[in-house]
């Protein structure tokens, strides 16, 4: 027997069979799959870079505000009728990390100037803390002239700073001199600053 061939009609076409139309649309759902995860991964990507790009913005925000009193450590001579030579009484909350004298430029807005870019040059004392905040953590400033402190940073975290004496990193500061470089480590990052 033969095969019975049929005859087309003019301008008449060969269709597609169902198993070429299914596995056309299988192909193009794999495709699409395919497309939207790697723009998925993109996406998470660009924001985890983002969400770097500002912890390390933040961080060096801190870490310059921390250098810049360090580079005016001032060591004044005991004088029990000097406030310059005793240090601030404001209670402490949280762990104090490193407490000393500076000649910085304060960043305390003087109440009696008009704005906060006005600074005053004297001696102040500083002291820096981290202070548990909610879920995470706070790095605050005090000065003397501002009890209240300014939050450098927060983090979800625990901020550790370390200080380097020339031979070791160390915990505590507790030497007269300044430290020769400073370690901040938060969550699973290290940053390191050298005076």
């Amino acid at each position: 027997m033969r095969p019975v061939r049929r005859k087309m009609l003019p301008g008449a076409s060969h269709g597609f069979t169902l198993i070429e139309v299914i596995l056309a649309i299988a192909l193009s759902v794999l495709i699409v799959f395919a497309v939207a995860r790697v723009t998925q991964s993109s996406l998470s990507t660009a924001r985890t870079v983002k969400q770097a790009s500002a912890t390390d913005m933040r961080v060096a925000t801190a870490l310059n505000i921390l250098k810049r009193d360090l580079q005016g450590w001032y060591q004044p001579k005991a004088n029990p009728h000097d406030p310059a030579s005793r240090p601030p009484a404001w209670p402490e909350s949280g762990e104090l990390l490193l407490s000393f004298a500076t000649l910085a430029d304060s960043l305390a807005v003087d109440s009696g100037r008009e704005s906060a870019s006005s600074v005053t040059r004297s001696i102040a004392h500083v002291s820096y803390l981290v202070q548990p905040r909610g879920s995470g953590f706070d790095l605050v400033r005090r000065e003397d002239a501002s009890p209240g402190g300014i939050t450098l940073l927060t983090a979800p975290g625990k901020p550790t700073l370390d200080f380097n004496d020339g031979a070791k990193w160390v915990e505590r500061w507790p030497r007269q001199d300044r430290p020769v470089a400073l370690r901040l480590r938060l969550e699973d990052r290290t940053w390191i600053w050298e005076l």
